[in-house]
């Protein structure tokens, strides 16, 4: 590729890592060269990275800088051009993967999409997406193959559930997984549960279990795990807790109508989808469906209605609307309170 600028992004860590590696291959340079040159994006200014790429390459036909998580900054924060880019200078820009809040995630994509339009301007954007439809378990299968090791249904299966929000961080759980594993032949369902942080809404799912299920050393535990993420404990309630929770009520309920319809998710009827809301249990991903079957059938409406209303009780609680604790004991009343609902 012959353009002197190039961000390469996208949602797939793994093919990110081989599109750089078969970049600078092209070019003939490697990060122990001379002329090559790598920094954070938060670290220096764009105008440096620039001033980098001008330097006369010494051992090699091009000078190559590489900047990471450019995601970081904010492109129309600095005054900057990348036309000052010589021919012998390459600027690769990569839009590495982050860790953080909703809210700093959307940040870093928006910034990338920045920087996408300015770059296209004066070189290349390549982007390696993972494919949009919902995380499939054979394509983890066939992902850990790549790396020489199988994986059993069951394993891909769980993967999948724990990672659903994310399919971009499930590849790359396999990356690690067959990295962890050794030369063992197989990654197993054990070495997932050992070694894969779950995404929120799994968190949930096994919080909800627990709590349909009257376990609540259990329900403790998890909430006190999904808690341990942020010490803004009210704003964990109001902003993840108490929405995924309550939404999973509701779709408890809907599977419970289809349960006592007699109906199927293959063939609901129209009187079914009539009493259903417009996005409703139908759209849910075919494991979620089957996991809400099964927690169905250990309830009923009446049980459900009290479990909401307990959950209504500890928002109001939260917000000082009612005599409470603190906000962690608050949660845990509510909790231990829903368990017994359960039980009774």
């Amino acid at each position: 590729m012959d353009k002197k600028v190039i961000l390469i992004a996208g949602d797939d860590s793994s093919g990110r890592r081989k599109g750089l590696s078969d970049l600078l291959q092209t070019w003939g340079v490697s990060p122990d060269d001379l002329d090559f040159e790598s920094c954070i994006a938060s670290e220096r200014e764009p105008s440096s990275w620039i001033a980098s790429a001008q330097q006369i390459p010494f051992l090699a036909d091009s000078r190559v800088v590489v900047v990471r998580n450019v995601g970081r900054l904010d492109p129309e924060k600095f005054t900057f051009n990348l036309a000052e880019v010589p021919e012998s200078g390459r600027i690769i820009l990569v839009g590495d993967d982050e860790i953080g809040d909703e809210s700093r995630t959307a940040t870093i994509e928006s910034n990338i999409t920045k920087w996408g339009k300015k770059v296209s301007k004066f070189g290349a954007v390549v982007r390696f997406d993972l494919p949009k439809k919902s995380l499939s378990s054979d394509a983890l299968r066939d992902k850990a193959l790549e790396f020489g090791k199988k994986m059993s249904p069951a394993a891909a299966a769980l993967l999948a559930e724990m990672k659903s929000d994310h399919p971009g961080d499930a590849y790359a759980e396999v990356e690690k997984l067959a990295l962890y594993v050794g030369e063992a032949p197989a990654i197993t369902e054990k070495d997932i549960r050992d070694t894969v942080s779950p995404d929120q809404e799994y968190n949930v799912f096994q919080l909800v279990d627990a709590i349909v299920a009257g376990q609540s050393a259990t329900a403790l535990g998890l909430l006190k795990l999904m808690l341990s993420k942020s010490n803004k404990v009210q704003e964990q309630a109001f902003g993840k807790l108490f929405p995924l929770i309550s939404r999973h009520f509701r779709l408890l309920w809907q599977a419970r109508l289809i349960l006592d319809e007699g109906a199927s998710f293959s063939n609901l009827s129209q009187a079914v989808k009539d009493q259903l809301p417009a996005k409703s249990i139908a759209d849910e991903k075919d494991w979620s469906q089957r996991r809400f079957i099964q927690a169905a059938k250990k309830v009923n409406y009446q049980k459900l209605s009290r479990a909401m209303d307990l959950l209504v009780e500890a928002d109001a609680q939260l917000k000082g609307q009612k005599p409470s604790y603190t906000p962690v004991e608050t949660l845990e009343t509510m909790l231990l309170r829903m368990t017994q609902v359960f039980k009774s």
